[in-house]
């Protein structure tokens, strides 16, 4: 079994020639001076993750975020942008609640400063939450809008090269998958045993969570609207589902 800085080193030198998509991200990422490409945003680890969160892939450059703020972020494996984080945050502060730990309350602000970001590492910490992606270089706008295939392709191999080795390592009896994207990409792989159709963001968690065999192992998995997309920071809609979500990651939280 790899260890997590194995996977890390892994990842960080990542050159799968074999896939048309990973070159085109490894070059893009590798060009000097492109806003947030200069490497891949790895996971974001803590000791003894039990929780683990997986998106679909880093994300662009938030519009009100300067290249050199966003850069800070990408260079320590900060892999949240800004609304996500916010939205992460905001559960956090629930599951403190329901737990009983205390948190910074500076983790719904937006992390533009180092202290927050500590404060907000420190809080997943206390939580056991280990965040990644399926695929793990910022894609260019264009590839992101007009390479579905290409994004299918290179999610297959950061699966199989890294994200299996992830879940080996951090052995976490909780998934969460954020976003439909990821939702739909997992329902289609045999080795999450989830093989179902018509499969909606926004009523798994409260409707189909629950445990499956999943990498050999019955793990409870669920799905959330991201906490960075559109969905979820429209009251009626998203954020009725915090507490929910609060709940689910307490159960789990050592």
């Amino acid at each position: 079994m790899k260890t997590l800085s194995e996977i890390r080193n892994n990842i960080e030198h990542c050159r799968n020639t074999d896939n048309l998509g990973c070159i085109t991200l490894t070059e893009y990422r590798d060009k000097a001076n492109v806003e947030g490409a200069s490497h891949p945003v790895l996971f974001q680890t803590v000791s003894r993750a039990k929780i683990m969160l997986i998106g679909a892939e880093p994300g662009s450059i938030d519009a009100d975020t300067s290249k050199a703020v966003y850069q800070s972020l990408v260079n320590a494996q900060f892999s949240l942008g800004h609304k996500s984080a916010v939205g992460l945050g905001e559960i956090m502060m629930r599951v403190g609640k329901i737990r009983q730990i205390n948190l910074p309350l500076d983790i719904t602000r937006i992390p533009i400063t180092e202290d927050v970001q500590n404060k907000h590492l420190l809080a997943r910490e206390r939580l056991g939450l280990h965040i990644t992606n399926l695929v793990k270089c910022h894609a260019p706008t264009s590839w992101e809008t007009d390479c579905s295939k290409d994004w299918q392709f290179v999610a297959n191999a950061c699966t199989s090269r890294h994200l299996m080795n992830e879940i080996e390592a951090i052995d976490p009896p909780m998934i969460i998958l954020l976003g439909q994207q990821v939702l739909d990409y997992v329902a289609k792989r045999e080795s999450w045993a989830m093989r179902r159709k018509d499969l909606k963001i926004s009523t798994w968690a409260a409707n189909q969570a629950g445990y499956l065999r999943c990498f050999g192992k019955e793990r409870f998995v669920t799905a959330w609207a991201h906490p960075g997309g559109n969905y979820f920071s429209i009251p009626k809609q998203g954020k009725m589902h915090w507490d929910l979500y609060a709940k689910q990651i307490a159960a789990f939280v050592r």
